[in-house]
């Protein structure tokens, strides 16, 4: 903080000192000043001859230092411009050409896509169409399945009414056969009684062979053999009968079996309209994905379609886009080529307004005097402006000692500011400043009025 109010009290004193020389320096002039009225009109007629002399001079420089810029472009520009306009103007026949490419190859993707979509129309129409005809065929088999079943059932229950029947018929017949056993049975004893009496007879015969002997001993024992025969077939059939009776007609084997044949008929007949119910609903599910499908199909054919027009519109806005960009380029490279010849006329014409004299004198200032003076321009900034920032930059290492400084000045002259607020507005200093008021504001009003008033 004392280092930094010590640079500026030194810095007041060397302006101090310059301001003190100025006014030294001033004085002998004071004995000039008899001199100005005779002077004066020597320098207006100076002054008038001058303005004459340069009297277009300013404008013939400007416009000599414009075309120098546009010529110091056209010399390089008349081949960098050129170059660079016709530059732009064959990028942007590039970018047209790109564009109707891309826009070709667009078409072509848009088509294949459409002529893809339309393929898969065809294909999926051919499978939806396949797979309805086999659900149809599939139902038509049911269908045939259920008309066997229900012929086979039909058939069945001919059988069991067939087998009821027969079985009626053969309960009857055994009842029949078993009513006849006994009076078989009778038969077979009186014809063994015959042939008993019979080879009795032949064996008392005096008369008897031994032929005839073997004869009546053979009939006796084919009637014995008979009556074992009737009276064992008897025995049989009266079993036979009982269990029969037992059974009945619905308890025998082949109405029985013909029940299980019937029963076997009815549950395929179930199956079979159980799978003329699935083919329908198989039918029914085949026909709206058929129709589900298809329709997806139509709608990415629609959706290829309008995506291929957007992009072809798109594809169009580019070219379009890009014809823009190449006639702006060539109008570009017009209007640089007709600025350049516009600064040329422009400068030609400031001259044209000058003497001869003059038109050298400003070619003179253009082409010897400015680049002399920018010369000096550049020599002052290249020995000055590297030290200035090498100095500006070290005296800004300087700005947090300031920065802090003025902190902690800002932070005292605030709490004295507060504490002096705060003692005015005391009571001692309130009484105080209101008694000085009352008492020294009359007297002081009355000394300066004039006496009498």
């Amino acid at each position: 903080m004392a280092s930094g109010a010590l640079a500026l009290g030194q810095a007041l004193t060397q302006v101090a000192a310059g301001l003190f020389a100025m006014g030294a320096a001033a004085a002998p002039a004071v004995g000039l000043l008899g001199a100005l009225p005779g002077a004066a009109g020597a320098a207006v007629q100076g002054a008038g001859t001058l303005l004459a002399a340069f009297s277009g001079i300013g404008a013939a420089v400007k416009a000599l230092g414009q075309a120098d810029k546009q010529s110091a472009g056209a010399s390089s520009a008349s081949a960098q411009v050129r170059q660079a306009a016709a530059d732009r103007v064959a990028d942007a026949q590039r970018r047209l050409g790109a564009a109707q490419r891309d826009s070709d190859e667009q078409a072509l993707r848009g088509a294949e896509q459409v002529a893809q979509s339309r393929r898969r129309l065809a294909d999926v129409q051919e499978q939806a169409a396949a797979q309805v005809a086999s659900a149809d065929r599939q139902l038509a088999a049911a269908e045939l399945t259920v008309t066997r079943a229900h012929q086979a059932a039909a058939q069945a229950q001919q059988a069991l009414n067939d087998a009821r029947q027969q079985a009626a018929r053969t309960l009857e017949d055994l009842n029949r056969d078993a009513a006849r056993g006994p009076l078989e049975e009778q038969k077979a004893l009186l014809s063994l009684e015959q042939a008993r009496s019979r080879l009795n007879q032949v064996n008392v015969s005096p008369f008897s062979s031994e032929t005839d002997r073997r004869e009546a001993q053979i009939s006796y024992q084919e009637a014995v053999n008979q009556l074992e025969d009737v009276r064992t077939r008897n025995r049989r059939l009266a079993e036979d009968v009982k269990k029969a009776n037992a059974q009945g007609v619905e308890g025998s084997d082949q109405v029985t079996s013909a029940k299980e044949q019937l029963a076997r008929a009815q549950e395929a007949e179930q199956d079979a309209v159980r799978g003329v119910q699935d083919a329908e609903q198989q039918a029914a599910r085949a026909r709206v994905q058929a129709v589900r499908e298809v329709q997806d199909a139509h709608n990415d054919l629609d959706k290829a379609v309008r995506e291929a027009q957007r992009q072809q519109q798109r594809s169009a806005e580019q070219v379009a886009d890009a014809q823009r960009d190449v006639a702006r380029a060539v109008r570009d490279q017009s209007q640089e080529l007709n600025s350049a010849a516009g600064a040329a006329s422009a400068a030609e014409q400031a001259l044209t307004e000058l003497s001869p004299a003059g038109q050298r004198f400003a070619r003179f200032l253009s082409g010897t005097v400015q680049p002399a003076l920018r010369g000096l321009r550049d020599t002052a900034q290249e020995a000055l402006l590297p030290p200035l920032e090498k100095a500006i930059n070290r005296g800004l290492t300087l700005l947090p000692i300031f920065n802090r400084a003025i902190g902690e000045t800002g932070q005292v002259l605030g709490q004295a500011a507060v504490r002096g607020a705060e003692m005015a507005a005391s009571g001692p200093w309130r009484a105080d400043l209101a008694q000085d008021a009352s008492t020294k504001g009359r007297p002081r009003i009355a000394t300066t009025c004039p006496p009498g008033r």
